[in-house]
């Protein structure tokens, strides 16, 4: 969110004590901060992600996910899907366009967004990833995590 769309949302849900520009710098200074300590001390991004869905998992939720590691153990791929996702791509699975950008992260990873297409025409995310590679191994794996959930 911008700083003036959380403005307005803010300025609607507290109409009767109205922030200044200086107190929203504040609350969003605030909760950027408390993100990033929360990351750190778990180690860093990819194990923020992983605690997040590992925690969606142990309380009943269908998430699926997958790790490419390297041969020092580096992750160098993370795939997954939403609860929500599995049940579109359990229905809609032969349908897949695949979005990827490059390098718009802090690690150069590219981003890839498996998109299927519902039954009313509409484009759906299936899944996500990031990965190091560009190269047929790595586009290989993405799909057969694509296909395993889909069945």
């Amino acid at each position: 969110m911008s700083h003036d769309q959380l403005g307005k949302v803010l300025c609607h849900q507290l109409s009767d004590h109205p922030l200044e520009p200086r107190q929203l710098s504040n609350i969003i200074n605030k909760a950027r901060s408390d993100a990033c300590e929360e990351v750190t001390a778990l180690s860093g991004d990819i194990p923020a992600i992983l605690h997040f869905i590992c925690e969606q998992i142990k309380e009943g939720q269908d998430w699926h996910y997958e790790i490419l590691l390297n041969t020092q153990q580096k992750v160098i791929g993370l795939w997954w899907m939403l609860p929500g996702q599995v049940k579109l791509l359990r229905r809609y699975w032969d349908l897949l366009l695949n979005d990827n950008s490059y390098n718009r992260n802090q690690y150069g990873y590219l981003t890839n967004i498996g998109i299927i297409i519902a039954g009313d025409g509409t484009s759906r995310n299936a899944w996500y990833a990031f990965h190091e590679a560009e190269d047929i191994d790595t586009h290989n794996w993405v799909f057969r995590c694509h296909l395993e959930v889909a069945g």
